[in-house]
């Protein structure tokens, strides 16, 4: 194909539409036609690039937000030091200085990894972006749902890290013990309560006998509440591995240690 040819042909409207991509630009939407291989490459560099920046910015943001607790100060050994852990501006470099003065992670997703600071406190660090939003969701839920949530102690403006209550895992035994129902039925029950309460079209199973009893306690009608004032997915609240225990005046009692993946954050992770 000639010069001339390729001209005419990207100006025909056919080749503008196949070829022209939307994006975000300091939240302004634009619209690039991209006629070759070349212009792609510049643009995803542009905005990997831009993205970069963003998280840059986010890191410098190293002042820390501290909440009125529960629970005490966290112990962390003598050799780490918050002030240090925050002064790593980057993912890896929080990461590696969390291995190095904690030891080996006691847990880790896609989003977040999890280091013990003493044996009542546990570091959430944000491995990426996805991190840092749920992160930024949990430290934001916690300034007004101190009973059924793990309390947390501390975080930063950039959301790199929350200093949260260390639950221990709940098992089904445990939560027959605390409750006084199977967590089968307890979840059966808030799944098909909250399909009703929000008229969705997900499959209901089957009811259990004791479902009014259950919805008469004050641990589900707290759930109910959470769900419906925090935008959160019922799913994530019937698997017991959101669910752990902690101890609070001498009492032990289940507590929700997995909540950052709110609807609102689910809708900006698949768009």
């Amino acid at each position: 194909m000639t010069l001339n040819e390729k001209k005419k042909k990207e100006n025909t409207e056919e080749y503008k539409q196949t070829n022209t991509k939307k994006i975000k630009v300091n939240g302004k939407n634009k619209l690039l036609l991209m006629n070759d291989e070349e212009e792609k490459n510049s643009l995803e560099n542009f905005v990997e690039a831009s993205v970069k920046k963003a998280i840059e910015e986010l890191f410098a943001q190293k002042e820390n937000i501290v909440y009125e607790s529960l629970i005490d100060e966290a112990n962390y050994p003598e050799n780490f030091k918050i002030d240090d852990f925050i002064r790593q501006s980057t993912f890896e470099g929080r990461i590696d200085y969390a291995k190095k003065h904690l030891g080996k992670h006691i847990g880790k997703g896609t989003a977040r990894i999890v280091f013990a600071a003493d044996r009542h406190t546990v570091v959430k660090i944000a491995l990426n972006e996805k991190g840092l939003l749920q992160n930024k969701a949990e430290a934001t839920i916690a300034k007004s749902e101190p009973k059924i949530i793990a309390q947390i102690l501390s975080a930063d403006k950039s959301y790199s890290y929350l200093e949260v209550e260390r639950a221990k895992e709940i098992t089904n035994e445990d939560w027959k013990k605390l409750t006084g129902f199977s967590f089968d039925d307890w979840a059966a029950t808030l799944r098909n309560y909250m399909i009703d309460l929000t008229n969705s079209k997900s499959f209901k199973v089957k009811v259990p006998d004791n479902f009014e009893e259950i919805e008469d306690t004050d641990l589900f009608e707290e759930t109910v509440r959470f769900i419906v004032d925090n935008d959160m997915p019922a799913g994530d609240l019937i698997r017991i591995s959101s669910w752990g225990v902690v101890n609070r005046r001498n009492k032990n009692v289940p507590v929700i240690i997995d909540y950052g993946m709110t609807n609102a954050n689910a809708r900006l992770v698949m768009a």
